[in-house]
């Protein structure tokens, strides 16, 4: 959550050895899963980050299958399988994780970028997490580019460097 890749990758991996050797411990392999897939996702290792969410999805109790169709969506959006994509992020969106910016991503892949320009726009108005905001502010900053409004990303984007250097 705190986009700290190196701790991430450095913690997942002592989790994932630390799982791997105690196979009874079921209710902490979804979390695993789901946090390897990311942590692949990131370092461009899509089949084992695609593979990683899949497992998630099978392992995760319901409240938290939504983690894992979103993750399944993320992948194919970057590999460009888009209906397949759209169907992970409704998944996400039914099992109660917000399926964004990864739909909205996959709207301007789509040339619908407007409608991400849209959503983009109200969930950005919401207080949330300055992490958070971030990740929905560069999305948005696409949108608006792919959308041809010039103003309007340069402004998201001036707001997106101050708020990545309040971060550092």
């Amino acid at each position: 959550q705190a986009r700290d890749l190196r701790r991430a990758t450095e913690w997942t991996s002592a989790l994932t050895a630390w799982c791997q050797d105690r196979p009874d411990l079921v209710p902490y392999r979804g979390p695993c899963l789901l946090h390897r897939a990311q942590l692949a996702l990131l370092h461009g290792n899509w089949p084992d980050a695609l593979r990683q969410a899949q497992d998630a999805a099978t392992v995760l109790p319901a409240r938290q299958v939504g983690q894992a169709h979103y993750q399944l969506g993320e992948v194919h959006r970057l590999m460009g399988a888009h209906e397949q994509a759209e169907r992970d992020y409704r998944q996400a969106n039914s099992a109660g994780y917000q399926p964004e910016p990864g739909l909205a991503l996959l709207r301007t892949a789509q040339g619908r970028a407007q409608v991400a320009v849209t959503t983009l726009t109200r969930l950005v108005a919401d207080r949330r997490r300055p992490e958070d905001r971030a990740e929905l502010l560069a999305a948005l900053v696409g949108a608006q580019l792919a959308a041809g409004d010039l103003a309007a990303a340069r402004a998201a984007a001036e707001e997106l460097v101050g708020l990545a250097g309040s971060l550092e």
